[in-house]
């Protein structure tokens, strides 16, 4: 149709690099939620969905099973019509709207109110659109007008996930004189491993959070972003130069990889069998 002419690819997103690229929306962005719209003859559907653990808690709490990204499931949306979803991939720009239950012109007004959904951000990604938004509770970021997107590399992710088999990715960005992760996921088996053996719901990627990296140091993460260049760390558990080298030990990380992008840098590794 149409849409695939102004941009977004035919090839779509999934599996693994879907789900990160919805979960790390969501960390990057402040929002509760993010779905992944893809059209089929003229008609867009939802393809993914996710709900922030924050957000189902804060949902419970009203007595609520489900969230305004489930009820979205089962809506089309015509590619040729004026809602955001479709405007957003028409034009190939990121579409936004400040109070999504007050927009007459929005066809999910309703479902926006009864959810307690705000404000919403329709950005053109691989293969469709991804669509995130915040509540009215304090469990979101408030968005005055359209917040900052940057722009995961998915295609990285995606070899990371799905070629090399990595078990978490994390998104390091410069705040002030630091780099500090805006966004990881690790996934669902590397997790599982980690509370077979642990009993913890923490992983490397969201330890990782308690650090923040200076700028001007020598570590990988700031001398890749300086430099452009991509590292590899043959195995975390032993190398000193890593921050986090205690942190590898615990969750068995050995390979890392260190690239660097437009918007921050990326980083993702190899976990061992945790016995």
């Amino acid at each position: 149709g149409g849409v695939l002419e102004c941009g977004i690819s035919a090839q779509k997103l999934t599996g693994l690099t879907l789900q990160a690229a919805l979960k790390m929306r969501c960390d990057s962005a402040g929002s509760c939620y993010a779905i992944y719209w893809t059209e089929t003859d003229g008609m867009f559907s939802v393809a993914g969905a996710y709900v922030t653990p924050e957000r189902r808690k804060a949902l419970r709490a009203k007595g609520l099973t489900t969230d305004f990204a489930d009820a979205s499931k089962y809506l089309t949306i015509s590619a040729d019509g004026d809602a955001l979803v479709s405007t957003c991939a028409r034009h190939g720009t990121p579409t936004f709207i400040a109070n999504a239950a007050a927009t007459q012109t929005f066809c999910r007004q309703a479902l926006a109110g009864e959810y307690g959904i705000e404000s919403i951000v329709c950005k053109p990604v691989k293969g469709g659109v991804l669509e995130f938004g915040t509540s009215s509770g304090p469990e979101t970021a408030t968005w005055p007008d359209m917040p900052p997107c940057p722009d995961l590399p998915k295609d990285e992710i995606k070899r990371a996930l799905e070629d090399l088999g990595a078990a978490y990715v994390i998104f390091w960005q410069l705040r002030g004189d630091y780099y500090e992760v805006t966004a990881e996921f690790a996934t669902p088996d590397h997790e599982r491993a980690i509370r077979d053996r642990y009993g913890e719901e923490d992983t490397f990627a969201s330890v990782s959070r308690m650090f923040a990296l200076p700028a001007d140091g020598d570590g990988y993460v700031a001398t890749a972003a300086r430099s452009g260049k991509s590292f590899i760390v043959p195995n975390a558990m032993e190398e000193v130069r890593l921050k986090r080298q205690k942190l590898a030990q615990k969750f068995g990380i050995r390979e890392v990889y260190i690239v660097p992008g437009k918007d921050g840098v990326l980083e993702y590794g190899m976990a061992t069998e945790i016995a």
